[in-house]
């Protein structure tokens, strides 16, 4: 006789009775859940909250591409889409130049569907245009749960996720940094809020969030050091620059509040900047692990000391 499973009824629940409001509570869980929206798009993403204004509009999330390293943002919309968001996402991928755009929303238009597929034709191999539709299930008598749906992706995605997974790095150097970070993760996540949320993954990196948009708190392993720093990511290479400007304006007290005197890095190849203390270990000595792993939670702790000062929250409002 064959065995017929026994299975729960599905309901489709409006998205607003789940998450109200867009910025008081849709964007904060997609903040914690990272890993849901990166599930969809098939590649691993780091997301930070954004206060970044381009023009009079401010984008909901700025992240970061792990795959590949590169810049993110996420617009969203817990309703059906409009012409107003897609302007405003065209604003904003303008002003910022990520590699990854997302239009979250709860029903996509034919005609905005149409939309971004004809940015992924136009545009060159590394720019992707993504629209991801979110619902809200219940399982029988569930606690709601998020439904998430990939309806607009670029050409032949899947084969540019393969690609970036399988190079530069080999799968043992990718499992050697998620053990490191893993490892840190697993002793030190209830130490302070800024971990509690972190996944590891095969990157030098772990990124830590600040509360300004475009600023994050790096902690990096490497072959021949480690270091920790304050990473400047924004949009241009002209805000991030006067932010640490103005830090440096008032160094003293920066250094004071860390403990100790810090590298201010301009970055000259790059957009970003940074201000970094360095130390020793490598991600090739395990046995070194424990002492790295130390390390880099206390001095990442010392550099959120220096987000508590009201030099560094004048950063929310800074223009370059």
């Amino acid at each position: 006789m064959a065995h017929v499973p026994k299975l729960g009824s599905v309901t489709f629940l409006p998205v607003r009775e789940v998450w109200p409001n867009e910025a008081t509570s849709f964007t904060p869980w997609l903040l914690e859940n990272e890993s849901v929206l990166g599930d969809v798009l098939g590649i691993e993403i780091e997301l930070v909250k954004n206060e970044h204004k381009v023009g009079d509009f401010s984008l909901d999330l700025l992240g970061t591409n792990l795959t590949d390293d590169t810049p993110l943002i996420v617009e969203n919309q817990l309703a059906k889409t409009d012409h107003s968001h897609l302007g405003q996402l065209l604003t904003y991928a303008g002003g910022l130049e990520p590699s990854t755009i997302i239009w979250i929303a709860s029903e996509f238009r034919d005609e905005h569907r149409a939309a971004l597929d004809w940015l992924n034709e136009i545009t060159d191999e590394r720019t992707h245009f993504f629209g991801v539709v979110v619902k809200a299930i219940r399982v029988d008598d569930s606690a709601p749960a998020p439904w998430l749906e990939l309806v607009v992706q670029p050409n032949q995605w899947s084969e540019l996720t393969k690609r970036a997974t399988q190079s530069p790095e080999s799968a043992e150097k990718k499992q050697r940094y998620i053990a490191f970070w893993e490892s840190l993760l697993s002793k030190h996540k209830h130490q302070h809020p800024m971990f509690s949320h972190k996944r590891p993954h095969g990157r030098e990196w772990l990124t830590l969030s600040t509360g300004v948009g475009g600023i994050v708190i790096g902690m990096n392993v490497q072959r021949q050091r480690i270091y920790v720093d304050m990473y400047f990511h924004a949009g241009t290479a002209e805000k991030n620059l006067a932010r640490l400007e103005h830090l440096k304006a008032h160094q003293q007290i920066v250094e004071e509040t860390f403990g100790d005197a810090l590298s201010w890095e301009e970055l000259d190849d790059r957009k970003a900047c940074r201000i970094g203390y360095y130390g020793d270990g490598s991600i090739l000595d395990e046995n070194s692990w424990d002492q790295s792993h130390e390390w880099l939670v206390a001095t990442a702790l010392r550099f959120a000391r220096v987000t508590e000062l009201q030099v560094f929250r004048e950063l929310k409002t800074l223009e370059p």
